[in-house]
């Protein structure tokens, strides 16, 4: 049986492409036969409203951690093996390939993952949250 959303979003249409549209679907499908269908029957998505990050947001670098402690806690991941840092420009040690700056970079190691945050994308807190997210 179908929920009324699953109906609101058959009328709506798929906003992708078809060859995206397949790739989509094969990445739930491996993700339900991996994790099982009731992870997302019970996840609670977090929405960019008042409800999901009460904390004030000013712009400023400091106004990241609040964000960035929330989402690891609704991933479950472990924040302490998390080191955030921002840059402006190109990041040290990084080589731009391309016109377009990224909005973030990750680097995984050993001790645990980087998240460099361009500080261009401070005055964006939907951005930072799907940076820090993804």
């Amino acid at each position: 049986m179908q929920t009324s959303d699953e109906n609101r979003l058959r009328r709506l249409g798929v906003p992708v492409d078809p060859d995206t549209k397949l790739w989509i679907e094969e990445r739930m499908l491996w993700l339900a036969r991996t994790f099982g269908v009731q992870v997302f029957r019970d996840a609670h998505v977090l929405l960019p409203v008042v409800e999901d990050f009460p904390e004030s947001y000013e712009g400023m670098p400091a106004d990241v951690e609040p964000m960035l402690q929330k989402l690891c806690n609704r991933m479950g991941i472990d924040r302490t093996r998390i080191q955030l840092d921002f840059y402006t420009g190109e990041r040290p040690g990084y080589v731009q390939t391309d016109e377009v700056s990224p909005a973030g970079m990750y680097i995984e190691g050993e001790a645990g993952i980087e998240i460099w945050i361009n500080q261009d994308l401070l005055v964006d807190p939907l951005s930072i949250v799907a940076t820090v997210a993804h």
